[in-house]
């Protein structure tokens, strides 16, 4: 007799219907607000920390050359990769991982400019330049041991499995989110 009244089983159906959309509507919410929060995350840790220390590397790069061509040809191999990989770091149209591999190739480019500089009498004889030198050198290779990339990595692989997982991938793909990619060489 209850069910028989079709206003009262029409009211029912649309109830449990409007029911089963809100809890859809609320895990959906839940899973894209989740991943946006951890795509913040690893976003803050881009602009935040990988951002300043390469743009600090490019610089102690550029201050590097700028120093060796007081002494060296700026022609030679080891000057022109130099300035290449600094300028690449600072490139926003390269990927993060193109620009991360120039990001360590500046240690190879000093170390090979200060074989040539120190077999070079005038750079030897000037205490200052020697001093910049080492000082830019000593910079470059602290900013290698950064702990910001291991940061990165730890945060991009977090929001990777939540977004290849059945659950939170599916609310991922809905609003076109991608997959980080890691810096490791």
């Amino acid at each position: 007799m209850l069910f028989s009244d079709k206003n009262y089983t029409k009211t029912l159906i649309l109830s449990i219907l409007l029911c089963v959309a809100m809890i859809i509507f609320g895990l959906i919410y839940n899973i894209v607000f989740n991943l946006k929060s951890e795509e913040k995350l690893v976003d803050d840790i881009i602009d935040d920390g990988i951002a300043t220390i390469f743009n600090y590397k490019a610089y102690d790069g550029k201050n590097a050359a700028a120093i060796a061509s007081r002494y060296i040809s700026t022609n030679s191999t080891e000057y022109k990769s130099l300035i290449s990989s600094s300028n690449n770091i600072l490139d926003n149209n390269l990927s993060l991982k193109e620009r991360y591999k120039n990001f360590n190739s500046i240690n190879k480019d000093i170390d090979n400019i200060s074989l040539l500089l120190f077999d070079n009498i005038e750079f030897n004889n000037s205490i200052k330049d020697k001093n910049l030198w080492e000082m830019l050198r000593l910079e470059v290779a602290d900013l290698s041991n950064s702990d910001v990339i291991e940061k990165y990595n730890t945060a991009a692989k977090t929001f990777n499995d939540k977004l290849s997982s059945p659950f939170f991938g599916f609310g991922g793909k809905l609003f076109f989110m991608q997959e980080y990619e890691y810096l490791v060489e």
